[in-house]
């Protein structure tokens, strides 16, 4: 009995080590030229997306050629994102680093015509973030983008509408809205509304002579507990 006993905790000792060392190969290695490339991309990216984010090409461009411009940055990035998504998997910390694992996350949140990429990552997205290895708070937004991209509600409520009458953020249609800020909160997230009124603000302080030449002075404001 002695011997079967010795025998029984040789083979739970060589299991552990065994899941230790496998743990440990997972872990990936910090790859600076990944995340120096991730950065440089997202530069690019923010000139696409952003109509008046600073750049000298972009300011002697006409609408049309910003909008060519747009799709000819997010076709490369979808290229690019995609053999590092089937290289790697999701960029986490480990990979790239918080910045470089932001930059993927951020490029692909903007991917709207490519649902179907968007749903690959946030799938993958999902088994780093619950590993600590990816930004929560990120997985919920592309949750809501992968949803509202596909016909469905969102959960989290970070896909915002405007009404410019009056410069009010509203999100667009959630699942279940007695509940989005227990969703939110899990996440780390602050309540709906106060995102909502630093949604406003943002977006007042973008159109600032806009909303003043309709006689709105100052961003709207959803009510909050918060003091």
């Amino acid at each position: 009995m002695k011997t079967l006993s010795k025998f029984t905790c040789l083979i739970v000792l060589l299991g552990m080590l065994s899941t230790t060392i496998i743990q440990a190969q997972a872990k990936r290695k910090l790859n600076t030229t990944l995340q120096k490339e991730l950065l440089q991309m997202r530069e690019i990216d923010q000139i696409a997306v952003y109509k008046n984010y600073i750049s000298p090409r972009k300011e002697t461009m006409t609408e049309q050629q910003r909008n060519v411009y747009k799709d000819s940055v997010f076709k490369a990035h979808l290229k690019r994102l995609g053999e590092i998504f089937d290289q790697y998997g999701f960029p986490g910390y480990d990979l790239a680093g918080e910045s470089g694992s932001q930059a993927f996350w951020l490029m692909v949140q903007h991917l709207d015509e490519y649902v179907g990429f968007q749903q690959k990552v946030l799938k993958a997205m999902k088994k780093e973030v619950k590993q600590g290895n990816a930004n929560g708070q990120n997985f919920a937004y592309l949750t809501d983008r992968v949803l509202v991209n596909t016909g469905h509600k969102q959960k989290y409520g970070t896909q915002v509408l405007y009404d410019n009458s009056v410069g009010k953020p509203y999100p667009k249609p959630l699942q279940n809205p007695k509940k989005v800020d227990e969703y939110r909160k899990a996440v780390g997230m602050e309540s709906l509304n106060e995102y909502l009124n630093g949604v406003a603000e943002s977006h007042f302080q973008m159109n600032k002579q806009f909303f003043e030449s309709k006689g709105i002075t100052k961003p709207y404001q959803y009510e909050t507990t918060k003091k």
